[in-house]
């Protein structure tokens, strides 16, 4: 495969400026390389070795296909979840959180049925009606952009999204 050095450079210097916060020279003595190595990396002159590369997986919290450009977020998983759903790293990265949440209590209790927050989001998602939640709320939100909308539009719309929330939660 061939790389991009610059653009390997320019993610490498992004996540240690913006990730780790941190100067090159505080960076070369976790990494155990000289600033010249560093400023060739950066500078997308050369690669970085792949002892060196690990390191910087572990410290930047990624795999080695995010350093090498080969996708644009930090875990192929997400990067293939992002591919397959167009939803944002962000999000991805909120659903995946909700399977590490300790609970000794379900969020919702809801007529004597315990569920995780897992098993609600999947049954929202699954609802026939979510589709139809979300297209009202985006007419909400295309509406809340307008300058001319009348605030008696708005309330109409928010209480056909509160309605049709409690339709997918009740089916």
């Amino acid at each position: 495969m061939e790389y991009n050095l610059k653009k390997i450079g320019g993610r490498i210097r992004d996540e240690r400026k913006n990730f780790l916060h941190l100067s090159q020279e505080e960076f070369i003595s976790r990494v155990g390389i000289s600033r010249n190595t560093l400023v060739d990396i950066e500078h997308g002159r050369r690669l970085p070795q792949s002892d060196t590369l690990n390191l910087m997986c572990e410290l930047f919290e990624c795999e080695r296909g995010y350093i090498l450009c080969e996708y644009d977020t930090k875990h192929y998983v997400t990067a293939d979840l992002q591919a397959q759903t167009g939803l944002s790293e962000g999000a991805i990265t909120n659903i995946q959180k909700l399977r590490q949440i300790p609970r000794t209590k379900p969020l919702f209790d809801c007529r004597n049925i315990q569920r995780n927050e897992m098993d609600y989001l999947n049954h929202i998602i699954s609802s026939n009606s979510f589709i139809n939640l979300l297209s009202i709320i985006v007419d909400y939100k295309t509406k809340c952009n307008t300058s001319n909308v009348d605030t008696d539009t708005l309330a109409n719309i928010q209480s056909m999204i509160a309605r049709e929330f409690l339709k997918v939660i009740d089916e």
